[in-house]
């Protein structure tokens, strides 16, 4: 698949869960993962639409790896307001605690002036 390719499915992907399409966004996310692994923007997509269809272990699991393994989408303060999301869907309020603390790091580190 060429790189415009995947963008415009990204995007795609993107609009149907923005839409509501969650279903259909899921098993867009689920193929691109399969011809692109190791691209963040999907898996962090993916945990969104996990997200929203009340699938907070595996939306966890999709952001854990994406903040494990692409430091450039790791330092989104977004994708840990997710992870807050997910932990106190799933009632980890201690770890949802610690990681809203990181959010709030990632902010001020965002509006330090150099």
């Amino acid at each position: 698949m060429e790189q415009g390719q995947l963008e415009v499915l990204k995007i795609l992907g993107y609009l149907l869960h923005r839409l509501g399409r969650l279903e259909e966004a899921e098993r867009l996310f689920k193929a691109l993962l399969v011809v692109a692994p190791d691209d963040g923007y999907v898996r962090r997509l993916g945990a969104a639409v996990s997200l929203a269809l009340n699938e907070p272990r595996k939306a966890l699991a999709d952001l854990d790896d994406v903040l494990r393994t692409d430091e450039a989408l790791a330092r989104r303060p977004g994708l840990l307001l997710m992870k807050v999301e997910a932990l106190l869907r799933l009632n980890l309020t201690d770890e949802a605690a610690a990681t809203r603390e990181e959010y709030f790091a990632s902010l001020a580190r965002l509006t330090e002036i150099a």
